[in-house]
């Protein structure tokens, strides 16, 4: 507890130590810093108030089930918006890659459509699937 409960008189934090009792046996307590000494409490007597403290701090079965109420459905939207976007992302992807297949089909096979159209509109179709496998969410689970 040293360093982290604090002095009510300077609100320095208390250090501890032992001291010899008059039985010959030795005590741990806590206390303020030399400059103050206006604390000087017993551990024992220290560490159970703040065994009590936690105890008063603990929340309610009640209050802990709004919580995970509360946190399950922020992570129920938050996991439905991000299969929206990978869904999204994957749809710009298929597109763009239907595309381009389409492009090859029509200057590879059916030749409808000259060189420099062809390696324009590929090069800008190549770059709209790269930019679409870009956005696309990296998940282990798909």
């Amino acid at each position: 507890m040293r360093g982290f409960v604090r002095c009510e008189a300077c609100d320095r934090p208390l250090t501890g130590s032992w001291s010899k009792g008059r039985a010959g046996g030795y005590y741990a307590y806590y206390h303020c810093q030399p400059q103050c000494r206006a604390t000087n409490v017993n551990q024992v007597a220290l560490e159970g108030q703040f065994v009590e403290l936690l105890a008063e701090l603990q929340p309610s079965a009640g209050y802990m089930r709004l919580v995970t109420e509360h946190v399950l459905t922020v992570w129920r939207a938050r996991r439905q918006e991000s299969r929206s976007v990978a869904a999204t992302a994957e749809h710009r992807v298929q597109t763009a890659q239907q595309r381009l297949d389409r492009l090859d089909d029509a200057f590879l096979f059916a030749q409808t459509i000259d060189q420099d159209t062809y390696t324009r509109q590929r090069d800008r179709l190549r770059q709209e699937l790269a930019t679409a496998r870009l956005d696309q969410p990296r998940h282990s689970d798909r």
